[in-house]
């Protein structure tokens, strides 16, 4: 489901410092290397620049990345841009705090 708001060419960067460009290229979001048992969003805020919203969340995350488990806050950003065929994620960063 969360696929269809993603865009494909996504560039992303993770909390480790590596650049990701394309979304079959993010690790995170791999399901044969993380799994996520919870995400609590603790806050959110949106800031929309005509076809272009950026977000950031204060998300409490928990799970297991390569069977490491993990339990950590993270400060995600995400910048959204609307296309004809709706909003698309199209970069994003993950920084563990």
């Amino acid at each position: 489901m969360i696929l269809k708001y993603i865009n494909p060419e996504i560039v992303y960067l993770n909390d480790c410092g590596n650049v990701f460009y394309g979304f079959e290229n993010m690790h995170e979001n791999n399901r044969f290397f993380t799994t996520f048992e919870s995400i609590k969003v603790l806050e959110r805020n949106i800031k929309v620049f005509n076809n272009v919203a950026v977000v950031t969340t204060l998300e409490a995350r928990a799970g297991h990345y390569f069977d490491v488990a993990f339990a950590q806050n993270y400060r995600i950003s995400r910048i959204w841009k609307l296309h004809t065929t709706g909003w698309k994620v199209i970069a994003a960063t993950a920084v563990a705090i």
